[in-house]
Order: structure tokens, then sequence, then C-alpha cells
């Protein structure tokens, strides 16, 4: 005879084993964790989605002395992939979502699966950058297997996607310095123009101009205007462009002017811009947001500037500056995003990207709300 407590017990150990396989399937490996269920990315076939999330390193089919200097192995999975003819192909690596918000990265290697003495690196890119991004690879062989291997940066748990095509999509992993690079404004209403002006000699390789914004504290950039090259009434193509874009929030915004080629499809990068946009304020309560950060280096040197909130150490703002000091011979860092979450205490670092010594700037806010350096 079943009690009452036999049947209690009984829906116990059945939802005890429910939860249990539910919680397997929340924290199950990809599928491709391993290198012999590595998935295969057929040309032009539409992307593969995969996470990084709860992946382990295969580490007997790795080969750490190839790869040291570029990254640090943490998550990792695989992928393989045949080219039909010699040429360039791309791989896309798009739609990341990633919880650290740090990115992926990867390597193609071509070699026989888990046999590294045969392994040779074709690219290691340490970190991703989160807007859909194409990987270029020149020089394949045709029907000769290689290798993808990916894992999230820092130990990451990203979502994204990834396809082998012979078209790229989205931003170049490495962006060549723009043709045009203007000095910084300051926007006091939120509508924005942005001009630019292709060389003649370049016009006719492009199709179309692709413009993007993106803020200093968001990963990923948006697409803000698309246009084709417009011709005058006797076909000869015009040079000089404009975009319009409305701003809903103050900060510091970046806009990228792409020039879409017309054979390959590859984006050049032709113009940037820096924008700060401050809302108009009643006199009375106005508080100064920008610091002057005096400071030299040569033409065209990229800055890397990390803002820290001095009370508890936590990394709030890490960007890149491209220094012009024909123009300037000081940094503008607007902090009015921060100062409106209540930070009032910061340090600023800059550094070249090449060297590890950074300027330090202390600054906080006074009864004021004046913006003191110490």
């Amino acid at each position: 005879m079943i009690t009452i407590m036999g049947l209690i017990l009984k829906k116990q150990v059945c939802l005890t084993f429910i939860l249990t396989a539910l919680i397997s399937q929340t924290i199950a490996q990809v599928s491709n964790n391993g290198i012999r269920n590595r998935l295969s990315l057929m040309l032009d076939a539409p992307p593969i989605a995969s996470t990084t999330a709860k992946s382990s390193v295969e580490w007997n089919c790795i080969n750490k002395a190839l790869t040291n200097k570029c990254l640090v192995y943490h998550n990792d999975q695989w992928f393989d992939f045949i080219v039909p003819e010699p040429g360039p192909y791309f791989l896309n690596v798009s739609a990341q979502q990633c919880r650290e918000k740090r990115g992926v990265q990867a390597i193609v290697i071509e070699g026989n699966p888990c046999e590294i003495k045969t392994y040779r690196i074709l690219r290691c890119i340490n970190q991703i950058r989160q807007d859909d991004v194409f990987i270029r690879l020149d020089s394949l062989k045709p029907a000769i297997p290689y290798l993808v291997n990916i894992d999230g940066f820092l130990g990451d748990f990203c979502d994204f996607k990834i396809q082998l095509a012979t078209h790229p999509e989205g931003f170049p992993q490495r962006e060549e310095n723009p043709d045009t690079t203007l000095a910084p404004i300051y926007q006091g209403v939120s509508r924005f123009a942005i001009d630019w002006t292709v060389k003649k000699t370049r016009i006719e390789d492009f199709e179309r101009f692709r413009v993007f914004r993106n803020k200093v504290s968001d990963v990923k950039s948006i697409l803000v205007n698309e246009q084709s090259v417009k011709r005058n009434a006797y076909g000869a193509p015009e040079l000089a462009y404009i975009a319009l874009d409305s701003l809903d929030r103050e900060g510091v915004y970046t806009y990228r002017v792409f020039g879409i080629h017309r054979e390959t499809l590859i984006p050049h990068y032709l113009w940037v811009r820096q924008v700060t946009f401050i809302e108009p304020k009643n006199k009375l309560v106005v508080q100064q947001r920008i610091v002057i950060v005096p400071v030299s280096y040569p033409h065209k040197t990229i800055l890397r500037i990390l803002i820290y909130d001095r009370l508890t150490d936590k990394k709030l703002l890490n960007y890149r500056h491209a220094f012009d000091p024909v123009r300037n011979k000081s940094i503008e860092v607007y902090l009015g995003d921060l100062l409106d979450k209540g930070i009032k205490e910061f340090l600023i670092l800059v550094s070249d990207v090449n060297e590890k010594q950074a300027l330090e700037f202390y600054y906080s806010v006074n009864r004021r709300g004046e913006l003191v350096k110490e």
C-alpha cells in the first residue's frame, strides 16, 4: 500500500530528475567543442550560429608555441572549410552578444586536425570587435582543409554567427587609416550634418557609401545612412556628399564613412569625425562636462584613453583617439555621461597604443560643479 509520504517522495525524485535534465541542457557544451565534431563552413551558405558559453579547451589539439604571442585559450570550439579555387575569401563574424562585452578571438589554421606539428597559422586575431566583422583570407589553396578556432576573449561567453563567403559583410577586422580625419566639433543641437568629399581619382572605385555612428561607451556601431554614388546630367560622378543624423542623448560620438568598392564590395575607410553633443541647459544648472588634457605626441598617433572612478577603481571608459598636434596641443575628454551617473572623482590614463607607460591625470568635481585638476 502506497502511503502519502511515499507519493511525496516519488514526486520529489521526479522533480529532481526533471530539474537536473533542464540544468544539463542549459549548461551543455556546443557540439563542436571538440575538434572531431567540428562544423563545416560551406561557401556562401547561411551563417552558422554558435556560442563560447561552457566550452572547454582541447589542449592536445592546439599548438601554444604558435599562438603564445597572440592569444590565450579559454573556451574554444572548432570549424573547418575548403575552397574550390584560389583567391581571397572572407570569414564573416556577426551577431555577437557577449556577457562581458569583450568579444571573441579567432585562429585560422592550415594543417591536419589535432596533428599540431603540421599546423601553420594563417590568421591569429586576439580580439574581434563586436560589430559585424569580416576577416580577409588571401592565398588559400583549393581542396585543402583549413581549421577555424573561435574562443571567447578573456573567457567571455559570446553568442555569434560565422560564415565563409566570397564577399565580405560588415567592417574590416583591421581598418586602414581614413582618407580624411577632421577635428572634433561640439554640437548644441541634436540635428547633425555629415559631409564628405571623395577624391576624383577614387570615385569610380565605389558604388555606394555607408555612414556609421557609435558612442564611446557602445560596443557596436549603428548604420545611420547609405547612399549610392550620384551622377550629374552628363553622367559624371559627383564628389561631394551629405547625410543627416539626429542625436537623442548627450555624449561623444564617432562618425565613420566607408566607400563600398564596386567590384569586391570591400568597404574602404574614407572619413572620420568625432562629435560631442551637449544639450542646452539652464545657465543656473550648467556643469562643466569636458576636461582639456595636455599631451604631446607625433601626428596621427593613436592614443588609448582609459577613465576610472577613483573611489571604486572601476574602469568606466576605454576608447581610442587619433591625435592631431597640428590643430591642437591637447585632447578634450567628455565626462558628461559619467557625471550624470553621480561620479565625481576621475583618473584619466592616456598612452600610445604601442607603449605600456601611461600619463595620469586626476580630476574631481568641486561644489560649484567644476572639474578641477589635482
